[in-house]
């Protein structure tokens, strides 16, 4: 889903992840790597931009731990 976009294949890789994990291992492995990854975002935009620190804390706390 690196366009973000979520197509055909990304739905043939999620099913792919399920056959082959297994439904609940697939999916809190997945929510783990997207938050993660959102986390780092939120990081790389701060770091870029200090302005935007005053917003960094609301992202983390409402964006990303409210998915953990």
């Amino acid at each position: 889903m690196l366009d973000g976009a979520c197509g055909t294949m990304t739905r043939a890789a999620l099913a792919s992840l399920i056959q082959r994990r297994g439904k609940a291992d697939a999916n809190r492995v997945l929510v783990a790597m997207v938050t993660a990854q959102q986390s780092v975002r939120y990081l790389e935009i701060t770091e870029a931009n200090p302005t935007q620190e005053d917003f960094a804390w609301g992202w983390q706390l409402n964006r990303v731990a409210g998915l953990i």
